[in-house]
């Protein structure tokens, strides 16, 4: 039997802004030395939580911290990796998103990745984690009317019962959910829709189901960043299969574990 590790929900409390490299720009990379020391504090961190020793993780908080990380309660989680790490230009602070390996109960059996974020201070010559207690605070970036989460993520998206779907599904967004091409073409026609990254962590599109012929699909190449958009284009090639009437074309979203749908439309 699979064993599930508890980490506290400080995970998702955590005070930070969650902006890309493009919209934050006063926070960039460190010399090789400093960006070792917080890496090994922030696997400390988690290390020590995925042992369930959270008086050993109380000491890698700072002191203002540690009344907000001994009350929070706890979550699972399986595992974790470090995913990017930006300092101020004093190097005395850092910004540290960490991907989560977690369940919920909401999302199904299966584990998927949570981007969660923090802040880390240099203090009494070693970094800490700092926290500060919002009420409507997520791993997720800017709220509407609050802070901390993507626009579009509504505060109470996270609970004590884990986390909502609305609240994944808010880290992205599709202009247009349909395509259609023109009947009686006897040449290749192209469509596109663009899928924005409204959240913090580096999304991956796939395509899911067979390939329909006559119709290539191109997701693009690589990750899409946070603040980015990616055209997935559909090529309609009447030469190699006639289609008419619609179907519907799935594509899932990782590590979110989301799926949506592109209806495309084949005029007669």
């Amino acid at each position: 039997m699979k064993r599930l590790f508890l980490v506290a929900c400080v995970v998702l409390s955590i005070s930070v802004c969650l902006a890309s490299e493009k919209e934050e720009t006063t926070f960039r990379g460190a010399p090789p030395e400093v960006m070792d020391a917080v890496k090994a504090r922030v696997v400390q961190f988690y290390t020590y939580f995925k042992e369930a020793k959270f008086r050993q993780a109380e000491a890698l908080v700072t002191e203002e911290s540690k009344d907000l990380f001994y009350n929070a309660p706890k979550k699972p989680l399986l595992g974790f990796e470090v995913a990017t790490i930006q300092f101020n230009e004093q190097f005395d602070e850092a910004k540290v998103l960490v991907n989560v390996d977690t369940m919920s109960p909401l999302m199904g059996a299966t584990p998927f990745k949570l981007p969660v974020g923090g802040k880390w201070v240099w203090v009494n010559d070693n970094w800490f984690l700092h926290m500060e207690e919002r009420k409507r605070e997520s791993p997720f970036g800017e709220m509407k009317g609050g802070t901390g989460a993507p626009q579009g993520v509504t505060a109470g998206a996270f609970s004590g019962q884990g986390i909502k779907p609305e609240a994944l599904q808010n880290m992205y967004a599709v202009e247009t959910r349909q395509v259609r091409f023109p009947g009686g073409s006897d040449e290749p026609v192209e469509r596109s829709v663009v899928l924005h990254n409204t959240g913090p962590a580096k999304l991956e599109i796939e395509k899911q189901g067979a390939d329909l012929p006559g119709l290539t699909v191109d997701t693009g190449e690589g990750q899409v960043e946070p603040g980015e958009q990616r055209e997935i284009r559909f090529t309609y090639d009447p030469t190699v299969a006639n289609l008419t009437g619609e179907r519907d074309i799935y594509f899932g979203v990782l590590p979110l574990m989301q799926r949506f749908a592109i209806k495309v439309l084949v005029d007669n």
